[in-house]
C-alpha cells in the first residue's frame, strides 16, 4: 500500500473511530477494495469520499483529510504539486486539529419539518423543483414554511399556480445528488433551483471534478426532468462563518469561492442557466444557532432573490 493511500485510509479510520464505528468485514473497508482492469467500481479516493457525510461531527476530520489528499492527487496529475499541494499538505496538521475541534463544537440540527411537495396559488402554471443540501432542506428553522421552499412558494403563489417539489438532504454533494436524481422517477419542471456546493467545499472537492459534476447535473436536469431554466444559488461566504476557526475558515472560504467562480464561468454561455450570487450580509443574529446554517431571516432574503429572478425569466 503506497504512503498516500495509507494516510488517506488512516485519516478515514480516525473519523470512523470518533463515530464509534469499526469495520466489520473487508467489504466494508474501502482500503481493502481495489479496482481490477476495466472495473467500473469507483477508485479508492471516491470510495472513501462517498463515506464521509460531513454533518456527522466526527466526519470533519475525515472530510478535510480526504479533501486535502484529493487536492494533492489532482495537483499531482496536473503537474502543480509543488505550487499548490505543498502548501495544503503543510497546513494539514493544523486543519485536522481544527476539524476535530469543529466536530466537537458543532451542533447537529434536524431538517425542517413539513411537506416537500404540493400545489399552491393561482395564475400561470409553474412547475418548480428545489434541489440541494441541508440549506435547501431547511436546516436551521423548525418548519418548511420558514425554509427556502415554503417562503419561495409563498412569494410566487400570487402570480403562479406553483406545482412544487423539494429534493434535498443534509450532507448532499453534487455527486450524491446526481446519484439521487438518477434513481428518481422522471418528471417535468419549468424551473430548478439548486443549492449545492457547501459540502463540496468543506470536502475540498477539486475544481475540475466539481465543474464536471455540475455540468453532468445540469445535463441530467434538462434531459430527464425537462427543466427549462436552471437557477444556481451562489456559494455563501464560508470564510465568514463564525463556526469555523482560522486557518480552516480561510482555506474552506477560498476554496468555496473558487468553486463558485468555476460555476459562473461554466454557465456563461448556457442561455437557460443563471447564477444567483449570495449577496446577503452574514449577520450572526440571522443565522441558525449552530453558526453554520441559515436562519429564517436569511431564508426570507434568499427566497426574495429567487422569486425575483423567476419572475424575470417566466413573465
Amino acid at each position: 500500500m503506497d504512503e498516500g493511500r495509507w494516510l488517506l485510509c488512516s485519516c478515514h479510520w480516525l473519523a470512523d473511530a470518533r463515530r464509534g464505528r469499526r469495520f466489520q468485514n473487508s467489504d466494508a473497508d474501502p482500503c481493502t477494495r481495489v479496482n481490477g482492469p476495466g472495473s467500473p467500481t469507483p477508485g479508492w479516493f471516491e470510495l472513501i469520499q462517498m463515506r464521509t457525510p460531513w454533518v456527522d461531527p466526527g466526519s470533519w476530520i475525515g472530510s478535510v483529510c480526504v479533501g486535502a489528499i484529493l487536492q494533492v492527487h489532482e495537483a499531482t496529475q496536473r503537474g502543480l504539486v509543488m505550487l499548490y499541494a505543498f502548501k495544503l499538505v503543510a497546513l494539514l496538521p493544523v486543519l485536522l486539529i481544527q476539524a476535530a475541534y469543529v466536530g466537537v463544537r458543532a451542533q447537529r440540527l434536524p431538517e425542517a419539518e413539513g411537506v416537500r411537495y404540493g400545489t399552491a396559488g393561482q395564475g400561470r402554471p409553474l412547475r418548480l423543483l428545489i434541489l440541494g443540501d441541508s440549506a435547501a432542506a431547511g436546516v436551521g428553522v423548525q418548519g418548511q414554511d420558514q425554509a427556502l421552499s415554503g417562503q419561495l412558494v409563498q412569494r410566487l403563489q400570487s402570480d403562479f399556480e406553483v406545482d412544487w417539489q423539494l429534493i434535498a438532504k443534509t450532507g448532499a454533494t453534487t455527486r450524491s445528488t446526481l446519484a439521487t436524481l438518477s434513481e428518481t422517477e422522471a418528471a417535468s419542471f419549468d424551473v430548478a433551483v439548486i443549492s449545492l456546493g457547501v459540502n463540496d467545499a468543506t470536502r475540498l472537492r477539486p475544481v475540475n471534478r466539481w465543474r464536471k459534476e455540475q455540468a453532468a447535473l445540469r445535463t441530467l436536469l434538462r434531459q430527464k426532468f425537462q427543466v427549462r431554466h436552471i437557477l444556481l444559488s451562489g456559494m455563501p461566504p464560508l470564510g465568514d462563518f463564525p463556526l469555523l476557526p482560522q486557518p480552516l475558515r480561510r482555506t474552506i472560504g477560498l476554496h468555496s469561492a473558487a468553486l463558485d467562480k468555476a460555476s459562473q464561468r461554466a454557465i456563461a454561455e448556457e442561455a437557460d442557466a443563471f447564477h444567483l450570487p449570495f449577496d446577503v450580509a452574514l449577520d450572526p443574529d440571522m443565522m441558525a444557532v449552530d453558526g453554520f446554517h441559515p436562519g429564517a431571516g436569511i431564508y426570507a432574503l434568499w427566497a426574495d432573490r429567487v422569486a425575483e429572478r423567476i419572475r424575470d425569466i417566466r413573465p
